[in-house]
């Protein structure tokens, strides 16, 4: 029953944007609209596909979850990260990967006045130098400060959709110390690049342009004898690169 439920969740994905009588029957708002001013006003209730769903839900979704619980946990309420496996049980979702896996994500459509800007910059050169890093909190792959991310996150995400040549780098990092070298060292390094690429998936920029990297501490840039430099270390760098 559910594994039926969401397999017509994900067929509504498909055919919400052409199949338009169910939408005129069933919803009195669009009962007197043409196709095209329904595909119009419904540009923004896009729907996740099978992959986007299956990639949230074994990735950024548990990082959150166990994040959250021990939050719960420091300020004296009752949480169980070590639920987070049956929080987020894939199984129904899974019987329909036969139907759906494989399927991209749509292409993320441009505004009219993003279109303006791209027509407006002359030096794309300057764009493509355009690099920014993103701090964690420590031993998580969360952000530092979170406002601040996406702030910074999302004046990214413009320039990426002017830049839509380019791949984007996202590399993982931690600091030298406590996990170090250990796997998971290196697993936390690529959970900070994923809750970036998952920012800008969420976003609007192509996921197929991602190269995704946990670099672990190979990459040092702060001095790790300073809690300012072990700081640094805790973070994600983001820039472009150009295929010719």
């Amino acid at each position: 029953m559910i594994a039926n439920f969401i397999e017509g969740t994900l067929k509504a994905a498909e055919l919400y944007q052409t199949e338009f009588a169910p939408i005129k029957n069933t919803m009195p708002l669009f009962s007197t609209e043409t196709n095209e001013s329904i595909i119009e006003m419904s540009k923004d209730a896009d729907l996740s596909t099978f992959t986007e769903n299956k990639e949230l839900l074994t990735s950024t979704a548990k990082t959150l979850f166990v994040d959250m619980s021990k939050i719960w946990s420091d300020i004296g309420e009752a949480s169980s990260p070590s639920e987070v496996n049956n929080a987020f049980d894939l199984s129904a979702l899974m019987l329909l990967e036969g139907k759906f896996e494989g399927k991209l994500s749509k292409e993320p459509a441009f505004t009219e006045e993003q279109r303006e800007k791209a027509k407006q910059v002359n030096n794309v050169e300057s764009l493509i130098k355009k690099s920014v890093t993103i701090e964690f909190q420590p031993n998580s792959a969360a952000f530092l400060d979170a406002e601040k991310a996406s702030q910074v996150l999302d004046e990214f995400v413009d320039i990426a959709k002017i830049l839509d040549g380019s791949i984007i780098q996202i590399e993982g990092n931690i600091n030298d110390t406590g996990i170090g070298e250990s796997e998971a060292g290196l697993k936390l390094s690529q959970q900070r690049a994923k809750t970036v690429s998952e920012y800008l998936k969420m976003n609007g920029v192509d996921p197929s342009r991602f190269v995704v990297v946990g670099n672990g501490i190979s990459k040092q840039t702060g001095d790790n004898n300073t809690e300012a430099g072990k700081q640094l270390n805790r973070r994600t760098d983001i820039f472009f690169k150009i295929v010719e």
